[in-house]
């Protein structure tokens, strides 16, 4: 769902290296933010909420 640097960036959960190094990169190339979030809008656009809401079910059925 998230492609890191088109729609979003993914970063390793506590990895406050590889966190520090996203940021710099997005002060460095500001675009870059208003670029991934039209990226995600449009993600978000084409998803429909009964895909959404079954995954969700499935993520949390898996989970508990």
């Amino acid at each position: 769902l998230i492609e890191h640097g088109r729609n979003g960036w993914l970063v390793k959960a506590g990895s406050s290296s590889e966190l520090t190094s996203i940021i710099l990169e997005l002060v460095e190339n500001p675009a870059a933010i208003a670029s991934a979030g039209r990226e995600a809008m449009e993600t978000a656009r084409n998803r429909p909420w009964d895909i959404f809401r079954q995954e969700l079910s499935n993520a949390v059925k898996r989970h508990y």
